[in-house]
């Protein structure tokens, strides 16, 4: 994924880039299956690569948009990661809650921009939510260029 988001970001004009495979990965992986004992195991987990973080942090022709999934301190989490991983807007999302995010069919998220704004979409049916979104993705892609051509 890492290979296939850098060979594509320069051709798209906006770059959402909502959830990672995963946080941490095995540090050793194992060739043969793991044989069930009665004791314990234990796996030692070590970062994967963040894809996010890792694209360019000056000239980009494309907006980049981050997902923040948060469990506490969910608006300064998000405004953090934001400056952190250098988006231009990012979508903060509670997935604590029960009668939201993760399973459910509703949403209720907080957009922060990088000029400080913030916006905020009620809880509605997740496509309403994504349709709300996609919205604000083109108002952004919109001002940047309008800013480009004056």
């Amino acid at each position: 994924m890492f290979a296939a988001v850098h060979e594509h970001a320069r051709g798209c004009d906006v770059l959402v880039m909502c959830a990672a495979v995963a946080d941490y990965k095995p540090k050793q992986v194992s060739k043969n299956k793991i044989k069930k004992r009665d004791a314990n195991v234990s796996l030692e987990l070590v970062p994967t690569r963040d894809i996010l973080a890792s694209l360019p942090k000056q000239d980009r022709p494309y907006v980049v948009v981050g997902f923040a999934a948060e469990t506490e301190n969910v608006e300064a989490n998000a405004q953090k990661k934001l400056q952190e991983k250098n988006c231009d807007l990012i979508v903060a999302n509670d997935v604590s809650r029960a009668d939201s995010g993760m399973e459910s069919d509703e949403n209720e998220v907080t957009i922060l921009f990088r000029d400080g704004e913030k916006k905020k979409i009620s809880c509605a049916p997740k496509k309403i939510v994504a349709r709300e979104l996609v919205k604000i993705f083109e108002n952004v892609c919109e001002k940047r260029l309008t800013k480009k051509i004056a």
